[in-house]
């Protein structure tokens, strides 16, 4: 049962997007790592919830992970994402033109998740020391070329496919 549960949270944690469940992670790392353990909770539950928002955090990373590597991956895989992406628009799966919000959707995700992420897990103290500085430095430098070449990236990739 208690695996189940587990399993549940972690395939969650794949919805990036849904606020509710944004906040409800917040609040309940705050209360496994920043706050103090209430009279009610015992230390295994404490431990519990730790391990259990850990593995939902390494999992928001592994569906994030491009936005923390070499510029090169970065750029590959956002141009096959919004591809992918423009492909349900072409179907009518979606109705909006995701070229159109593209640029600043990527960098909605690097200010709201992927930073946001990297800094509980920096603080978790669950990582050998200094482990998630590379993939923290990545996108940092990730986000500063977005910003200085996204938007001509987006337009190429509106050239390239024609419609």
């Amino acid at each position: 049962q208690h695996f189940r549960q587990v399993f549940i949270q972690c395939l969650i944690a794949t919805d990036l997007f849904e606020k509710d469940l944004g906040e409800n992670r917040q609040m309940r790392w705050e209360t496994a790592f920043e706050g103090n353990p209430g009279q009610e909770e015992s230390a295994k539950t404490r431990l519990d919830l730790q391990a259990t928002l850990l593995l939902e955090h390494i999992i928001q990373v592994s569906d994030t992970s491009h936005f923390m590597q070499h510029w090169s991956v970065f750029r590959k895989w956002s141009s096959l994402l919004l591809e992918e992406v423009h492909q349900f628009h072409k179907s009518g799966r979606i109705a909006k033109d995701p070229r159109e919000t593209w640029f600043q959707g990527e960098l909605s995700v690097f200010e709201d998740f992927v930073f946001p992420l990297s800094a509980r897990l920096i603080t978790c103290n669950a990582f050998k020391k200094g482990a998630m500085k590379e993939y923290t430095d990545f996108a940092s430098s990730n986000h500063t070329q977005w910003l200085q070449q996204g938007e001509s990236i987006v337009s190429e990739n509106k050239d390239d496919s024609g419609s």
